[in-house]
């Protein structure tokens, strides 16, 4: 009998301990340490003793090392090798632990302890049967030896562990086939459990109930590999596709050669049909050649294949017309597909297309169903049980295939007559795409129909068709009154006579109305005539409902009259002001705008640069800056003019450049005319141009006039000389005045947010041209002045940030909706750190279009008042003429938040949650080498920073910039002002304010604090400061102007992103319709150079080759932009691959 083994300490025992934790003290009973002399004691024991101690301290690598020293010098010692399994066992070096098991069981037959570790390090691997095997041996020892019988406790309470996992196993796999995925999920985890009682239930299991998963985000790195891998498996099986890919990323990190794992993400990236089927060919044959046996891996490569050839050939079969073959292909792929991913939807979905063009509506109908069911499982897993709205449609990340099937659905049902149906269809798809012109004409068109359905249909009464002649109404109706005449119904049931006689009523009445030219003409125009009063003998009016057809004549009129060219009927902003054309839109001269954009100037395609106009004569800037008069065009053909007539100053000086300082009788807000540019100079120089109420109201109106006036063509926002454009709003002044705490007042501070965002809004949707020159400070409310214009100017003296987290708010004043857009995770770094850009930098994050060097501001506005044009092309052109040298390719490498930073922006700010991002920045500062010393030091201050942060403002900011990605521009200040509704009773904004602000003590108690972040989760986060109209959200009342998803002015006037480089690389148009990718760098750099700008209507085109044609429609406004080649050469470089040639250029993952 072996004895004097080591034990496991009492702070990481578990249930399956084999040992106690004091049977080291029974080593050597008695003996105390100076029984005998060091130097005669064996080296062997001397190290074992050390190493005892190691063990006891937790060490056990270091136990492990000296117990192997002393095996060198006693080979034959099982003692040993047992002590050594047991550090072994503790590092879960489970194969190696085995080896001395056994070793220790050969030395010693009668060691049970060897068998009960080595049955638990079997278990640990995965072998329950050799688990089993090796406590049947320890019990044959123990009945030769009875002195050994002190094991039996332990080796019975391993034996019912292992009986129950093997259980366990049996029920999982009987559960599995007969496709019980949740019941065999729940049998798995259980026997996980029971093999290890220590693992720790991450707070992630209890987000959801819906989840069938205990175990999400817990820690399994310690269960068998094949274990973790069947859970994987299983996950996929129950659809929980987010908790399986966390599994399998995991698994692959650490052992990149698993088939198995390889051929689960497979499967995963099958499912959720968001990556190219090239791509999981590929993984899955290289799963086979790392198990050529791996038989799931052979069969999903094979469907895979099928699969995608049946969908090519419906693809090809649909653009060639022929709809019978192309149907027979999807059904084809639908009955051979067994897994029921995204990628059905998207083939229901196209069947439902080709059934629809022949005729098959109803068939049609059901296809969209079960696609938009199928769908609505995969986006919103688990919430079965709850009504998904247009809202949640919208921010999916499959919103644009739910509006196409709610479309498409929508357009069957009108076909099969089912306009209720219809109607409740296109009126969702109104949720996932608000305003759009032809979702609304299509729900007037249907409430049309619905009113005219229910009236009665004399022809079909009748049974003829409309366009009939007289003469074959009056012989249908002969036939008809003599088949249902009282007369002929002597011989019926009095049943039978009630219904011929109600049926000889309508045909009087339908010969009533058809037969008279009057009231035909009205019922055929739509006009609700009712025949009924026909058997009493009368004609003339009598059947107008409620004298309907003469509102409708009326309406008609008055909407002709609108439409004209100035004559009858006047808007508030003059009849002359939009003559021509008598189109539908009302203001038929401005018909050409597109998401509140003008349409460029016309020109041939891929022509020429267009030519600026020649520089005119120069004005006197005395007569160019007078105010004018009351009966000036530009304010007499505006009511919004004549409100701000009062408002014009007088600004003369000797050269139109920036104003200078004005004295303090000038107000706040300045207004100047530069010829053609109209000019709003911010004019609180002491304030740093912070913005208030009565900045927000002058400015309004002021540039309502100037967006109906034909005399201006674009506008200038600028600011007096000195330090900033705009340092933010006075969020002192609101706080001062919210504290007082009366409703009044609370209403008095949101009415500056809502007047603020309604003036951002209106910047951003303005239908003509705006320069922001950002030359000084700009945060907060001066961000909102400038980024949402078309073109923003940065010189060296800008300096930019967002810093509302740290005075406990949120980035507001549309950062929802701006930075979203920048590149990668940037602009949730910046809204959540706070982080400064200054000069150049504002450019190269996408915040300015464009870099002008400070000196040559003068000269570039007095540029701009020359251009007689509102079109963009040549305004960008124009300011580009002064812009200064493009940044290196070394410069957008190194820049302060390039190259390893950016890299490490994107990797640590892609998560949902702040705890994660502090996690994973702390994750970069530990493994950071001696080489990546700026990287450490990045992360450091960036985790100091966040953390002298609000926590609230963190985490709602957070969330408002993930929502805010998915929001319309007009949806983003809707959320925003429910925000600040919220944070007007959040206790961290008056705390931040006071004390940064106020005091200036710079020393905030937030509340939670940090260290109190549990209590902030994402439930009460959102039922806070995210309502839904149901829980009691309030709306906005912006002014009805055309809003979008990306700025219309994006590919105008800035330079491509990560996400625009990655859709050409990957052959993505805007809507992810697939083309050709290009395989090489230089293609790609090609198309940017070439046709920047233009690239989403490009990609939605035909294409040429590899590459798409483009159809320049701007004469060539985008070729050639400063910064242009350098920014997609970097981004190409640190994104792409084009090593392997077989697979072209690939875009590469950071993570």
């Amino acid at each position: 009998m072996t004895t004097g083994e080591a034990p496991i300490s009492p702070a990481t025992s578990t249930e399956f301990t084999d040992f106690p934790a004091n049977e080291f003290s029974d080593d050597f009973p008695g003996k105390s340490a100076s029984a005998a002399p060091v130097d005669e004691t064996p080296l062997s024991e001397r190290l074992r003793l050390e190493a005892n101690e190691l063990y006891k301290q937790g060490q056990y690598g270091g136990a492990a090392e000296l117990y192997s020293r002393a095996i060198e010098f006693d080979p034959t010692n099982a003692m040993l090798y047992g002590n050594r399994a047991a550090a072994l066992t503790m590092l879960k070096q489970w194969d190696d632990a085995i080896k001395d098991c056994r070793e220790a069981s050969t030395l010693d037959p009668e060691f049970v302890k060897a068998y009960i570790r080595a049955s638990k390090c079997f278990l640990n691997v995965g072998n329950v049967n050799e688990a089993s095997h090796q406590l049947e041996l320890a019990k044959s020892v123990i009945a030769k030896n009875p002195l050994l019988r002190e094991n039996s406790v332990t080796i019975n309470r391993d034996v019912k562990v292992i009986e129950q996992v093997r259980e366990l196993f049996a029920n999982f796999e009987k559960m599995r086939a007969a496709k019980d995925y949740k019941g065999a999920l729940a049998q798995l985890e259980t026997a996980i459990l029971a093999t290890d009682p220590t693992i720790k239930l991450s707070p992630l299991s209890a987000q959801s109930a819906s989840q069938s998963s205990r175990l999400v985000g817990a820690d399994l790195s310690g269960i068998p590999l094949a274990w973790r891998l069947l859970r994987a498996d299983i996950l996929v099986d129950c659809r929980e596709l987010e908790e399986a890919g966390r599994i399998i990323a995991a698994i692959t990190t650490a052992e990149p050669r698993s088939s198995e794992a390889i051929t689960i993400r497979a499967r995963l990236l099958f499912l959720l049909d968001n990556h190219q089927s090239s791509i999981i060919i590929q993984l899955l044959q290289q799963a086979l050649s790392y198990d050529p046996d791996n038989r799931h891996a052979r069969a999903l490569l094979k469907q895979v294949k099928a699969l995608e050839q049946l969908k090519k050939e419906g693809n090809d079969a649909f653009q060639q017309g022929k709809s019978e073959e192309a149907a027979a292909a999807y059904t084809k792929w639908l009955d051979q597909d067994s897994d029921s991913g995204v990628g059905r939807a998207k083939v229901l979905s196209n069947r439902a297309t080709t059934l629809s063009k022949l005729g098959r509506h109803a068939k049609a109908v059901d296809d969209v169903t079960k696609s938009l069911e199928l769908l609505e499982s995969y986006s919103f897993p688990g919430s079965s049980e709850v009504e998904t709205s247009a809202a949640d449609l919208a921010n999916s990340s499959h919103s644009s295939l739910f509006l196409k099937l709610y479309l498409r659905r929508a357009d069957s049902y009108c076909k099969l007559e089912k306009y209720e149906e219809a109607l409740r269809d296109y009126t969702v798809a109104d949720g996932i795409k608000p305003n759009d012109g032809e979702i609304l004409n299509a729900i007037r068109s249907v409430q049309h129909t619905m009113k005219a359905a229910k009236r009665k249909d004399y022809y079909k009464i009748l049974g003829l068709e409309r366009g009939c002649s007289d003469s074959e109404i009056k012989k249908a109706y002969r036939t008809m009154a003599l088949k249902y005449h009282p007369d002929k119904q002597a011989n019926l049931t009095d049943a039978e006579k009630e219904e011929a006689d109600t049926k000889f009523k309508l045909i009087s009445e339908a010969n009533s109305v058809l037969s008279d030219p009057k009231k035909k003409d009205l019922y055929d125009q739509g006009v609700d005539i009712d025949g009924s009063s026909a058997s009493d003998g009368q004609s003339g009016m009598g059947g107008f409902g409620g004298g309907g057809g003469f509102e409708q004549d009326i309406l008609r009129a008055f909407m002709q009259q609108q439409q004209g060219g100035g004559g009858g009927f006047h808007s508030q902003f003059g009849g002359a002001q939009f003559g021509g054309g008598g189109q539908s839109d009302p203001f038929g001269g401005f018909g050409g705008f597109s998401q509140g954009m003008p349409r460029p100037s016309s020109g041939p395609s891929r022509g020429p640069r267009p030519q600026f106009p020649p520089r005119p004569r120069r004005i006197a800037a005395s007569n160019m800056l007078k105010a004018p008069p009351r009966n000036h065009p530009e304010i007499a053909n505006s009511s919004a003019g004549r409100r701000v007539h009062m408002q014009y100053r007088f600004m003369a000086s000797s050269t139109p450049s920036t104003p200078a300082a004005p004295s303090q009788k000038q107000a706040e807000v300045l207004h100047r005319k530069m010829q053609s540019a109209r000019l709003l100079v911010l004019n609180r120089p002491e304030a740093l141009n912070a913005l208030n109420l009565n900045m927000v109201y002058t400015m309004s109106p002021q540039l309502e006039a100037w967006e109906v006036s034909d005399l201006c063509k674009l506008v200038i926002l600028t600011a007096v000389e000195g330090k900033a454009f705009c340092a933010g709003g006075d969020v002192k002044g609101i706080v001062l005045q919210a504290q007082k705490g009366t409703p009044e007042d609370l209403a008095q501070a949101l009415k500056f947010f809502e007047e603020e965002y309604k003036l951002n809004y209106l910047i951003g949707t303005f239908k003509k041209p705006i320069v922001a020159v950002m030359n000084g400070i700009t945060m907060g409310g001066g961000v909102g002045l400038s980024v949402h214009a078309p073109f923003r100017i940065a010189t060296e003296n800008t300096l930019f940030a967002m810093p509302e987290t740290g005075i406990g708010l949120f980035p507001d004043v549309g950062g929802s909706f701006f930075l979203p857009r920048l590149d990668g995770e940037l602009g949730v770094y910046l809204g959540l750190t706070g982080a400064r850009l200054k000069g150049e930098e504002v450019f190269m994050a996408g915040v300015a279009t464009h870099f002008v060097p400070a000196v040559r501001l003068p000269s570039l506005m007095t540029r701009l008042s020359e251009l007689e044009t509102s079109d963009y092309s040549v305004v960008n052109l124009a300011i580009e003429e002064f812009a200064g040298d493009a940044p290196s390719l070394e410069k957008w490498k190194s820049w302060s938040m390039g190259g390893s930073i950016r890299e490490n922006i994107d990797r640590c700010f892609r998560f949902d949650s702040v705890e994660q991002i502090i996690e994973e920045l702390e994750m970069v500062i530990a493994t950071a080498s001696n080489q990546q010393a700026k990287v450490k030091e990045w992360a450091e201050k960036t985790v100091s920073t966040i953390k002298t942060m609000s926590p609230t403002s963190c985490k709602v900011t957070l969330s408002q910039l993930r929502r805010g990605r998915k929001l319309d521009f007009a949806q983003c200040f809707q959320m925003e002002y429910n925000l600040c509704r919220a944070f007007l009773t959040t206790p961290d904004f008056y705390e931040g304010v006071t004390t940064k602000l106020i005091t200036k003590t710079n020393k905030p108690n937030w509340s939670p604090s940090w260290k109190e972040l549990s209590k902030l989760n994402e439930s009460s986060i959102t039922k806070k400061y995210f309502p839904t109209r149901e829980t009691g959200a309030e709306e906005l009342a912006l002014a009805k102007r055309t809003t979008f998803y990306e700025y219309p002015s994006k590919t105008m006037s800035g330079l491509p992103t990560d996400d625009d480089v990655e859709r050409v690389v990957r052959g993505r148009g805007q809507r992810s319709r697939s083309i050709s990718p290009p395989t090489t760098k230089k293609e790609v750099l090609d198309f940017f150079v070439s046709s920047w700008g233009h690239y989403d209507a490009a990609l939605e085109g035909k294409t040429s080759g590899n590459l798409p044609l483009v159809v320049d429609i701007s004469g060539g406004f985008g070729r050639g932009k400063i910064g242009l080649k350098e920014k997609v050469t970097e981004i190409l470089e640190r994104r792409t691959d084009e090593s392997e040639k077989k697979a072209g250029l690939l875009w590469k993952a950071f993570f």
